[in-house]
């Protein structure tokens, strides 16, 4: 078995030590925040 975490993270089960979901840009290291806002609402 094999750990692949680009599977882990867009299935949201990568986790960081306090329960937050990983995302992408945090495992990049492009933010601290876990909350993944990759929508816009039609918001500018």
């Amino acid at each position: 078995m094999i750990f692949n975490p680009t599977i882990w993270i867009f299935e949201r089960k990568l986790k960081t030590f306090d329960g937050h979901k990983v995302t992408q840009d945090y495992w990049n290291q492009k933010t601290e925040k876990t909350h993944p806002q990759y929508w816009n609402n039609g918001k500018k």
